[in-house]
């Protein structure tokens, strides 16, 4: 086993080994792979708990990515870097079984840094889950926590592909929509990957005014300020820089009315935000956003489109995807 990181790494010293880590977020089967990458787990962690200590550990067949955290109940407690929605694995690696294993042991030897363990994002049917239970359950208490569930569309076959898993209802409602779209002079604006930092913060900002106008804007609900605000401007110049940031603006008479915007990863498209402004509802234009980011998607051949997590409308767009629990070990 190699356990070479002593000291606490500090978010720059994450910024360098990005590379390496992401390389095994790419190996690990069972886990949502762009949840768990640097460029959701690290400005989750500077956005919303930048004050617990990073708790990285590196061994022979990947990573694990903590921070530590204390509480007067709690104790001293351990959770992944991107805890809000539970949904990224803090084990990554290519041999899962050997990598859980260290982990475990580096926990059952440590008496010090944690009196709690909250690992989310990890399947029930996994590697992991086997062995993070065979690990600690003869002498920790252990139970679960929160599941998530995962909707994504499949694009392998392209937008009529994707279309063909659709309901008939959903399909001639879209054609529809676009149709009346394109009469009424709707156009799209698509960012493509080969964008600068610059240009992407400049398209968010575009988007924060939608936002404004939007039902989740109006109901303090969207991303316009707060920690939100701050996870996405982190975000989205680390997945410029990469050429893995996909952004669709729909206009009308110049006038932006919806946007979506997500990142590829490992040849995945996974969604991030979607909005439009209420006063041109009867445009449909969340979904003519939404559809024109899949056309774009199947030009470029990605295979899949994550909505992320389950919500009433996304059944209607994806199938059923990865479903992942949390675990929570109490010394």
């Amino acid at each position: 086993m190699r356990e070479s990181v002593q000291q606490p790494w500090l978010a720059r010293q994450f910024l360098e080994r990005s590379q390496e880590f992401d390389s095994a977020v790419m190996q690990t089967d069972g886990i949502d792979q762009f949840c768990s990458s640097s460029a959701w787990v690290l400005p989750a962690h500077q956005a919303f708990l930048p004050d617990h200590e990073l708790w990285i550990r590196e061994y022979e067949h990947g990573f694990a990515a903590l921070a530590r955290g204390e509480d007067a109940n709690l104790g001293v407690y351990l959770h992944p870097l991107e805890a809000s929605w539970a949904l990224a694995s803090p084990l990554v690696g290519r041999n899962a079984a050997a990598l859980t294993r260290a982990f475990v042991e580096t926990c059952r030897h440590d008496d010090t840094s944690w009196n709690l363990l909250f690992l989310s994002g990890i399947s029930p049917q996994s590697v992991q889950f086997r062995e993070l239970v065979r690990g600690f359950r003869r002498d920790f208490s252990m139970g679960l926590g929160t599941s998530a569930m995962r909707r994504v569309a499949d694009l392998q076959h392209g937008v009529e592909g994707f279309l063909a898993n659709r309901t008939p209802k959903f399909r001639a409602n879209l054609r529809r929509a676009r149709r009346r779209g394109d009469k009424a002079g709707i156009c799209y604006e698509y960012l493509p990957a080969q964008t600068t930092t610059q240009q992407a913060l400049a398209w968010f900002e575009r988007a924060l005014k939608i936002e404004a106008l939007s039902w989740k804007g109006k109901t303090d609900t969207g991303i316009i300020d707060g920690p939100m605000k701050v996870f996405y401007q982190v975000m989205l110049p680390m997945l410029a820089e990469r050429k893995d940031l996909r952004f669709v603006f729909v206009t009308l008479d110049g006038q932006d009315i919806a946007y979506c915007f997500g990142a590829t990863f490992n040849g995945q498209f996974r969604g991030l935000q979607m909005s439009y402004d209420d006063a041109y509802s009867e445009h449909s234009p969340g979904s003519l956003a939404q559809f024109e980011m899949i056309i774009r998607l199947c030009d470029e051949n990605i295979q899949s489109y994550d909505l992320g997590s389950d919500m009433d409308y996304k059944h209607h767009w994806a199938e059923e995807g990865l479903e992942t629990v949390a675990l929570v070990v109490r010394r």
